[in-house]
């Protein structure tokens, strides 16, 4: 038959050292009246104490053996550990069965009463879901430093600092992340309606030296760090920073305030080796090892131009064919101004014509250093024709004799021959340059400096 035992419980808090002593263990300490039939016992008796939650216990049963109790009032230490799980934040009750003392041992669960109603196990002000939490602080192990870890009245999260401007602010010399292989070391990922849009991360790339960092949500490598090399793209820089293009040839951009693009250095898709520069969507600058080597619609300054690989100055003409004598057209024939059409010339067909021009470029290997032209207006042609300069042209020795270095020349009855100047009261005004090389007879390549006269 059970005995009208009741007993009211109270939790008494067991009060932290001073600062230097033993930290705060994890002991609680209760008191509380035990009543037979209403009224105070005393004597030893065996309790034993469970914790349990709405249904059921979840905890071991701690049995107190022999505890004396004066006048109904006891007073017991209970050690449940750290309770991570067992003090998570919902509702508990404590459970205490009752037996006379002297029954045997405690840890035999027989002739214990349990006591109605469970007492609710309510908040005190040492929590013991982690040891050394007091409200808002996590200090170390053995007490000193204080506030390790430090948590603000808005939720901001601080690390060696108890006043943390963001969500998470780590204040110290250095920060350590051990990562396991192939796994992330660091990783910030921003995320809209469910779906990552950003992510940023550090990770080491297998190598003592190098390092990637990713921005985008499908963690490709973006920006290497290699033996001292920067790398934007390229996982193995080998200079100090190295750029690969994207897709559409892009390598980098430079903008406005006002987020307008200005300047695009990319490289050409469809050309090999060839860089544009553009402001906004028209470009402003072409450079290539293919023709044109440098392209631009504006405006070159330099102190000095040195120009290697051609000659003369020259001018794109179109050139036509009057005469039935000639083949047709082609580089070092000399030409004159065609009447008939504004702009454009014809080979030369007739001695001391004095609407000589030029001498077509290209002939013997030597191109043209230095082109005049306008695209699209009549400054512009299919051939370049050389106006001042050494340029390599045909000429016909027998039309005008023998020529030698410095003779004067002009047009012939040759076409698209130059010829010896012998009359020089005929040669004035069409006289077409000087030779710098000789041609004893028939027709061959001379080279000329045309000064035209």
């Amino acid at each position: 038959m059970s005995r009208p035992w009741n007993a009211a419980l109270f939790f008494v808090v067991f009060m932290s050292p001073a600062a230097g002593q033993t930290p705060l263990g994890t002991v609680i300490s209760f008191q509380g009246q035990l009543k037979e039939g209403g009224m105070p016992v005393s004597g030893s008796y065996d309790l034993a104490f469970t914790l349990h939650n709405d249904t059921v216990p979840i905890s071991a049963v701690i049995c107190k053996d022999n505890v004396n109790v004066v006048n109904g009032l006891l007073s017991v230490q209970l050690d449940f550990g750290a309770g991570v799980s067992l003090f998570n934040g919902e509702q508990r009750s404590l459970e205490l069965a009752v037996r006379p003392g002297d029954t045997g041992d405690c840890a035999l669960s027989t002739g214990f009463v349990p006591l109605t109603p469970r007492s609710p196990v309510t908040a005190a002000p040492y929590a013991l879901k982690v040891p050394g939490v007091d409200g808002h602080s996590l200090d170390a192990a053995d007490g000193s430093p204080a506030d390790v870890v430090f948590a603000n009245n808005v939720g901001n999260v601080g690390i060696g600092t108890n006043s943390p401007q963001r969500k998470l602010h780590v204040s110290g010399d250095a920060v350590l992340i051990e990562r396991a292989a192939n796994d992330a070391a660091v990783l910030l990922r921003n995320t809209l309606n469910g779906q990552i849009n950003a992510t940023f991360g550090l990770k080491s790339t297998g190598l003592s030296t190098g390092y990637a960092y990713f921005t985008d949500a499908q963690q490709v490598g973006t920006l290497f760090l290699q033996n001292g090399n920067v790398g934007i793209g390229a996982t193995s820089p080998t200079r100090p920073l190295s750029i690969r293009a994207d897709a559409d040839g892009d390598y980098f951009s430079l903008r406005t305030t006002g987020d307008s693009e200005r300047f695009v250095l990319k490289m050409d898709t469809t050309t090999a080796d060839l860089l544009l520069v553009r402001d906004g969507g028209t470009e402003r600058v072409r450079f290539g090892y293919d023709e044109p080597a440098v392209e631009t619609a504006g405006t070159i300054k330099t102190g000095v131009l040195e120009i290697t690989a051609g000659s003369d100055i020259a001018e794109p003409f179109n050139v036509n064919v009057k005469s039935p004598e000639a083949a047709g057209v082609e580089p070092g024939m000399v030409v004159v101004i065609d009447p008939e059409r504004v702009g454009e010339l014809q080979i030369a067909h007739h001695a001391y014509d004095r609407t000589v021009a030029g001498v077509i470029s290209g002939a013997n290997g030597i191109k043209a250093g230095l082109t005049l032209t306008q695209a699209g207006s009549d400054a512009d042609g299919k051939h370049l024709v050389a106006l001042t300069g050494r340029v390599w042209g045909w000429c016909d020795a027998d039309a005008g004799g023998a020529i030698q270095a410095g003779d004067l020349l002009t047009t012939s009855d040759t076409p698209g021959h130059a010829m010896k100047v012998m009359n020089f009261e005929k040669a004035h005004g069409a006289a077409l340059g000087k030779a710098m090389s000789p041609l004893s007879h028939g027709k061959g390549l001379v080279l000329i400096l045309v000064n035209l006269q």
